[in-house]
Order: structure tokens, then C-alpha cells, then sequence
């Protein structure tokens, strides 16, 4: 399916057309060729398919449908075209001749992603994430690695750079689909600015020498986040069929500001909880409303959690809080909790003594809230706060809390130490029984560095801002602004008390800092 890219790329740069529809379709796999692939021995016999793992045994087939719209950028940015990610360049060859059917040539490999990378004029440091081909076949993937190795280079400095990972270990090898799925997967991690994880990864097979790469294997859900000024996100994807036929996509995320206004329905996995708020005038009316959004849990049985508390919370929210101050607020972790949590709210809300819900299972109630006549506060951390992965689920969901580490990681583009802030506070997947949540487990400089003073202060305040951009979005200021140690810096900062803009102040205080840091480290051989 990618050949068909290929083709469709040609065309609308010559203007044989005008928009085309692209795709691979496998519908179903018969007997013959299952049959075919058991005796060539390509078919898992653990039956999972396992890629770039020291256990793959085989690959696993499927079936699928996948299609993608191709139009000149500039015509789908003049028809107001939701664009998912551009290409930049494609490539194909043809192995030829080979050993057989099945045995892939590094050569042809190798042609097809030089013929996408001369074709889009970009370099190849500058891509951030490899959709492989990865099959699961030991041969094939190992061939694979090298062929991107020798077009990438070995490994410069201490940390990989590039995130590995196949569509294959979600749904197998969908034969002729198997290209555009990857297509998809990565136009969509390219358009929410995630890294998607790959799965059935256990231990890396030492085979591929991934140590002395650029890759690592991503078996995480990661924010992708992306500090270089010189180049947008960009992503390859690989996709080489039996007999030879090779090809290699380059893609491109598209500008922020061209999908303002054609937002997507979210792929990304659902919150792990969602806060549902009742609001009345009264207590008897929100017992009343409690009953009634009882009875509408149960006739839509069926509905999404976040559609629930969309639903619930957004009619609590037409008012200012002045306007409702009776309130409750459930935490729930699924549809059936938050009926199950509705109902022991009203049966307690029932009781006239009850004054106060405090449960720590996610229901809160106060007969006389502290809003409108109390006031907000804002109160920042220092070091010590920080943690691996810290607000990394939000990045995924918010651009504004993901563009704050963008802004750090810009900071330290080119700085002599070689590590960005995001290599430690959003660590690389580690194998071999370490954790990335345990930095003592291994030795692991990364790791190390987000205990250190500046790390620590890197992660700090970047995340402290960070939270601060998401209440502003949601609505939320506060009255009062306090920091502990630098925290500090936050609360001046939140609270305006600053005359320069936050760019220029957090980058003039965390450099200067770091270069004191590590002045001081020279000459004491302070740690």
C-alpha cells in the first residue's frame, strides 16, 4: 500500500489529479495461505507476534481495511482540510532476485530509504519516530535494523533519539494493509504529538546491537516532546513485502495553527477517571437531581464515562457557582462506579445530619461550600517534588502543559551537557528487570540527572508552569500565589509580579543556573 502512496504522490505533484484515495485491503486470509506460511515456518507457533523481542518466533496474519486522503497541502489548507500529518518524501525498490520469497536484501532496503530521504531533502537526525515494518521473523527484523542503521549512522552521544516500533504487535500482519496501517498509526501519533507504545517486548534480541543505535524501543505511551526549532516532528515508515517490493514514507506533523479549527473526536486511551459534578440551588433540589441523573446512568447503560460526566458536570457548569452552591463531586473510574457512587451520595444526602461527605473512594459534599466567599491559593513545590513521567498523562491530553516541556527541551538544544530535560523527566522504556521509576536499579546517567539540583529544577519549574497554563485554560486563578524554595520563582511568576515575559525568565534563570551548577561541580567536585 505504500507503492500506492508512491503513485498517488507522483501524480498530484504532476497534477494527473487532484485528490486520491489510497489504501490496502486484506480481507481474508484462506486456509492455502496459512497453510503456506506454517510450512515456510513464519507463523508464530506461540502464536504472538513478538517484533524486535530476543523470543519472536513468527509473525501472526490478519486481516483489515486502511485508507488515507492525499491532496496538495496547499488545496487542503485552502479548503479548511483537517490534516493529519504531510508527506514529505516516499521511496521504493525492488530487491530482485534474492534466496527466496521470504529472505529480505539489505540492499533494496537500504535504496528505499534513501531514495524517501533524497526525495523529502531532510536529514535523517531530524526524525523522532520509526514505524517499522517489523514482522516478528528473527531474519526480517534483524535485517531491518541494520538497513536503517547504515542510512542513520551509529549512535551519537550517550541516549537514543529515535523511538522504535511496529502497528503489527496491536494487529498483525495485515499482508498489503500492513503499510497504510502504519501510515495511520504514525500520521496519528504525529497529529496528538504522542509516541505510541509497541507491544510484546520483553527483553530487545541482542542480535540487533539496538545499543549501538539511534533507536530504542518505545513500549510506553510517551508525550512526544519536541524542543528542536530547526525542524518540526517528523516520522518514517517502513513497510517491505514478500519478493523484494520495499518502500519507506516520510512524514511530517502539520502546523498547529491549520487544525484550530477541525479539532479531532480523541483516539488516545480515556482518562483513567473523570470528575462528575451535581449542582443545585438547594439541597433538596440536588437530591432531587441526583435522583434524576441516577435513573439517566441506568437507561444509557452503554455510554462512555467521559460522555456521562460531560453531560452531568456541563449543566452544573452553565452557572457561576454563586448560581448553584449546593454541590457534589464524584471521582469515578467507570460508568458503574459513578452510579454506584451516585447512589451511596443520595443515600447519605438523605439523612439531614449528614453536613459533610469526605470519602476518600471519590465522593465530596459540603453543606456550605467555601465558594464563592473563600478565596484560592496557588501553592508551588520545590525540589523534591519531581518524579519520573511527572504530568506526562496530561501532555498527552493538554498541547498547553506539553508545550512548557517543548519550551525546556528548546532551552538545551545545543547545550555542551548532550541531555534535554524530557531524557529524564519522560525516561526511555528500560529492560533487564530495571525500572525507569528506579533510578538506583542500574546505573543510568539519564535517570541520575533528575535528582540532581538542576534537574530537579529543570523539572520543577517546568511543570509547575505547566500546571498553571492548564487552570488558566480551565478558568482557574487564584487569589494568592506561594512557593517553597523554588517554588518561588513559580508563585512570582503565576502572579505577575515578574516584568519579563515567562520565556525569557525561565530561560535566563534555569541556564544561568545550570552553568553555575556545573562551574561549581568542576572546581569543588561537588555532585
Amino acid at each position: 500500500s505504500l507503492i500506492a502512496i508512491e503513485t498517488a504522490v507522483r501524480e498530484l505533484a504532476h497534477g494527473g489529479c487532484d485528490l486520491a484515495l489510497v489504501g490496502g485491503v486484506q480481507v481474508t486470509t484462506p486456509i492455502p495461505i496459512l497453510a503456506l506460511f506454517s510450512q515456510l515456518g513464519a507463523l508464530s507457533r506461540g502464536e504472538q507476534i513478538r517484533p524486535f523481542d530476543k523470543g519472536a518466533d513468527g509473525t501472526i496474519l490478519s486481516e483489515g481495511i486502511g485508507m488515507v486522503v492525499l491532496k496538495r497541502r496547499a488545496e487542503a489548507e485552502a479548503d479548511g482540510d483537517r490534516i493529519y500529518a504531510v508527506v514529505k518524501g516516499v521511496g521504493a525498490s525492488s530487491d530482485g532476485r534474492g534466496a527466496s520469497v521470504l529472505t529480505p536484501r539489505l540492499e533494496g532496503e537500504v535504496l528505499a530509504l534513501q531514495r524517501a530521504f533524497a526525495m523529502a531533502g531532510v536529514d535523517p537526525q531530524s526524525i523522532g519516530l520509526i514505524e517499522a515494518h517489523g514482522t516478528g521473523t528473527r531474519v526480517g527484523d534483524q535485517v531491518e535494523i541494520q538497513a536503517l542503521r547504515q542510512v542513520f549512522g551509529e549512535r551519537r552521544g550517550s541516549l537514543p533519539t529515535v523511538a522504535l516500533g511496529t502497528v503489527k504487535s496491536m494487529i498483525g500482519h495485515t499482508m498489503p494493509a500492513a503499510g497504510i496501517a502504519g501510515v495511520i498509526k504514525t500520521a496519528l501519533a504525529l497529529y496528538h504529538r504522542v509516541l505510541p507504545p509497541t507491544l510484546h517486548v520483553d527483553e530487545p534480541d541482542p542480535d540487533l546491537e539496538l545499543e549501538r543505535t539511534p533507536f530504542y524501543l518505545n513500549t510506553d505511551v510517551r508525550p512526544w516532546v519536541h524542543g528542536d526549532p530547526s525542524a518540526p516532528r517528523r516520522a518514517g515508515v517502513n513497510a517491505f513485502g514478500f519478493g523484494g517490493v520495499n518502500a519507506h514514507v516520510i512524514l511530517e506533523e502539520a502546523p498547529a495553527a491549520v487544525n484550530t479549527a477541525n479539532a479531532l473526536p480523541d483516539h488516545r486511551p480515556a482518562w483513567e477517571s473523570e470528575l462528575v459534578i451535581v449542582a443545585a440551588t438547594t439541597r433538596d433540589a440536588l437530591v432531587e437531581k441526583v435522583h434524576n441523573w441516577i435513573a439517566f446512568c441506568r437507561a444509557h447503560a452503554g455510554a462512555a464515562l467521559a460522555d456521562l460526566a460531560y453531560t452531568i458536570t456541563g449543566e452544573a457548569g452553565m452557572g457561576e457557582a454563586g448560581d448553584l452552591p449546593c454541590r457534589l463531586a464524584i471521582v469515578a473510574e467507570s460508568p458503574p462506579a459513578l452510579l454506584q457512587k451516585l447512589e451511596q451520595a443520595l443515600a447519605r444526602l438523605e439523612k439531614p445530619q449528614t453536613r459533610r461527605i469526605q470519602d476518600v473512594r471519590g465522593i465530596y459534599f459540603f453543606a456550605e461550600p467555601f465558594a464563592p466567599q473563600g478565596k484560592l491559593a496557588f501553592l508551588f513545590p520545590g525540589e523534591g517534588a519531581q518524579y519520573p513521567h511527572m504530568l506526562a498523562d496530561l501532555c498527552l491530553h493538554f498541547p498547553e502543559v506539553r508545550a512548557c516541556f517543548d519550551r525546556i527541551d528548546r532551552l538545551f538544544v545545543d547545550h555542551p551537557r548532550g541531555v534535554r530535560p524530557s531524557d529524564f523527566i519522560f525516561p526511555r522504556p528500560r529492560f533487564g528487570g530495571a525500572s525507569a521509576d528506579a533510578p538506583d536499579s542500574v546505573p543510568d546517567e539519564a535517570g541520575d540527572r533528575l535528582w540532581a539540583i538542576d534537574g530537579a529544577i529543570e523539572a520543577v519549574i517546568t511543570a509547575n508552569m505547566a500546571l498553571v497554563a492548564l487552570l488558566k485554560r480551565l478558568g482557574i486563578r487564584p487569589d494568592v500565589c506561594v512557593g517553597h524554595s523554588t517554588g518561588e520563582y513559580s508563585a512570582l511568576l503565576a502572579a505577575g509580579a515578574v516584568a519579563v515575559g515567562e520565556d525569557e525568565f525561565v530561560g535566563r534563570y534555569l541556564l544561568d543556573l545550570n552553568r553555575r551548577y556545573t562551574a561549581v561541580g568542576a572546581d569543588a567536585q561537588v555532585p
